[in-house]
């Protein structure tokens, strides 16, 4: 799978961005199936660079993303 599409895991997880050989890969926006949502840049299946998270609590984090986590600068509120 290779360029934009949406995927829906079994657990309701669903990503809808850009795909390269069946990664995620570009611009995207990741639901978690508990309903929490990453928007940002993917490389290699991961949040990577910068993007934003929120959480089911309405707390939002926003700044950049490395390997999937936090890193570097960015505000939680």
């Amino acid at each position: 799978m290779t360029g934009e599409g949406t995927c829906q895991w079994i657990d309701g997880t669903m990503y809808v961005g850009s795909w390269l050989n069946c990664v995620k890969e570009g611009s995207g926006v990741l639901t978690y199936s508990d309903g929490s949502k990453v928007n940002g840049f993917f490389y290699n299946d991961q949040p990577n660079g910068k993007g934003s998270k929120v959480f089911l609590d309405g707390s939002v984090y926003r700044g950049n993303f490395s390997k999937g986590l936090f890193h570097g600068s960015g505000k939680y509120k």
